[in-house]
């Protein structure tokens, strides 16, 4: 095995602490050398040519990489699809398409990670077919699962449960608009069920995953799927008519919850189905409920919505326990303008968190613990009775990010908050409302840029408040007669590894090599009968290293 040196500094300083790991053997807790400073992080200049950016879309988070499509110059012919660890090494192209034979569509509902599987479609320009496609970010990983009979309408929300993809392509000529699935491969990519049978649509929608089971709505029907033609059933109807609208709003923990427009004299129904049992229940007349799923949340075991009593006249914050005593007023908000307030009801570490209207200040950014008094404005983001444009709430540990746009803009700035008004700050970087952050390895990653540029929406940033510090991998070592295997599950914030190595026995510090390994989470290496290691890995950042990894002991022929 061949020793390098340019981590060595890193090696000497830590080789005392290694020795103790190696003359143990233990697993042992060491303090890394450096750490980065939080803040934001400009990841990678995709489209370094102009300010306009690289027009990021579909922006989606997977537990080990990030998807995206993006452009890398000042047009759509360049657009492609990208994947990122969160580092501008690890942020890479995964698609090379002739964009004079296919189009990449833009969608910000349809593409979803499922089993770290993004799933995106492609438009074929020679007959106008449109296909599906995967990538796990690899180049081998990345390839055409089927034709589809039209395109992901983006209106229609796709989602994962129980590891496969759900969507519903806009028509298909032979079944109409149903139900689709994906677990990845192409055999295992097809429609799920003609719900209704022939040419007729069942138009499934509201799709959403409890318990690894996919829930949805057909007109005023309520269905659960399990991916199979014959484990996709009704589970409840509501003899629904001309003029009426079931919507699934929300789930809190087994229990779904469903609004109803039901057609009487009292028009608006609240109902829940409980996965477990079975049951549909009615909860609640009302007089007004909003179809938006931002009107509606879970915190811990309550549903807060939005909603105008049986005899209000307005309406104001309630909450429910899932029975009809349960169901009460937070507080009277008085909106007579629901529509127009945009919500965002959010559950924030246990704290309801959304936006509300009052006559001194407009539109801003509220909280709520459940109670009358506890909920009020949180802080007078646009000074005055300006109302605050304020979306995409995401929460990462204990912060609140969201955008503040400016009136018919799509470009703002990113703001965080703790839920005080002293913590909730502009942070100084410009953002996009209509590509949403998304939480990924505990760190926001964003389409956005530096706003002193005045140029919203740029390149992909992440923004951290904790330090940047990679963590430590976990290796396996295998022996397969004298080639011994190496490897490990790639650490999102690592540029690279370096592998360490002492012979069995140990002899000394001096006798620990390394070998600096890039990007490979795989190393294999011809040996000798008889040849007897230990190894241990460090991941690293070009500011910071990691504590070891596991210590294996492995040896040749044994």
């Amino acid at each position: 095995m061949k020793t390098l040196t340019k981590y060595q500094q890193i090696i000497k300083h830590n080789l005392g602490i290694l020795s103790l790991i190696i003359i143990l053997p233990l697993f042992f807790m060491v303090t890394p050398t450096s750490m980065a400073a939080p803040g934001p992080e400009l990841i990678k200049d995709i489209n370094p040519t102009s300010q306009s950016g690289s027009s990021i879309y579909s922006l989606r988070a997977g537990s080990e990489l990030l998807f995206f499509s993006a452009q890398t110059e000042n047009h759509s012919d360049t657009r492609q699809i990208w994947t990122s660890n969160g580092t501008s090494a690890g942020t890479l192209k995964m698609t090379d398409f002739d964009r004079s034979k296919y189009d990449i569509q833009i969608s910000n509902n349809s593409y979803q990670v499922v089993n770290n599987i993004y799933f995106f479609s492609i438009r074929r320009w020679s007959d106008n077919v449109y296909e599906l496609w995967r990538s796990d970010g690899t180049s081998v990983g990345t390839f055409k699962l089927t034709d589809l009979p039209s395109y992901l309408d983006n209106r229609f929300q796709a989602t994962g449960a129980g590891g496969l993809y759900y969507f519903v392509p806009w028509d298909d000529e032979n079944y109409g608009r149903e139900l689709w699935s994906s677990d990845g491969t192409v055999a295992g990519t097809g429609m799920v069920k003609d719900i209704n049978p022939g040419t007729g649509s069942s138009s499934p929608h509201n799709l959403m995953e409890v318990n690894g089971a996919l829930y949805f709505l057909s007109g005023d029907d309520l269905w659960v799927s399990d991916g199979t033609s014959s484990g996709t059933r009704l589970v409840a109807n509501f003899e629904g008519g001309l003029y009426r609208d079931m919507r699934l709003i929300t789930k809190v923990n087994n229990v779904i919850y469903l609004a109803y427009l039901s057609g009487e004299s009292i028009p608006y129904q609240l109902w829940r189905h409980d996965t477990n049992s079975g049951q549909t229940v009615l909860i609640k007349h009302f007089s007004g409920l909003l179809s938006d799923t931002t009107s509606y949340t879970a915190v811990s075991d309550m549903l807060y919505f939005i909603a105008k009593g049986s005899e209000a006249e307005a309406y104001d914050l309630w909450k429910s326990d899932g029975t009809p005593d349960g169901t009460v007023i937070v507080k009277a908000l008085n909106e007579t303008n629901p529509g127009y307030t945009g919500w965002n009801l959010s559950n924030f570490n246990g704290t309801l968190l959304f936006r509300a209207r009052d006559a001194e200040h407009g539109i801003e950014l509220w909280k709520s613990d459940g109670t009358a008094t506890g909920t009020f404005m949180v802080k007078d983001v646009a000074e005055g009775d300006t109302n605050s444009r304020l979306s995409c709430f995401t929460a990462v540990g204990d912060k609140l990010f969201f955008v503040k746009t400016l009136l018919y803009s799509i470009g703002g700035d990113l703001w965080v908050s703790d839920g005080t008004e002293a913590g909730t700050i502009d942070l100084d970087i410009g953002a996009r409302q209509d590509i949403c952050p998304v939480n990924f390895n505990g760190q926001l990653h964003f389409y956005g840029s530096d706003r002193s540029t005045k140029d919203y929406g740029s390149e992909l940033y992440k923004y951290s408040f904790t330090d940047i510090i990679p963590t430590a991998p976990v290796i396996s070592v295998t022996t397969n007669g004298t080639k011994v295997n190496i490897s490990w599950r790639g650490i999102a914030n690592a540029e690279g590894y370096t592998l360490l190595y002492a012979p069995y026995p140990y002899t000394g510090p001096e006798s620990i090599g390394s070998i600096e390994i890039g990007n490979m989470t795989v190393l294999s290496e011809e040996l000798w009968n008889g040849a007897s290691f230990y190894v241990a890995v460090q991941s690293y950042r070009s500011d910071s290293v990691s504590e070891y990894s596991n210590v294996m002991l492995f040896t040749i022929g044994q």
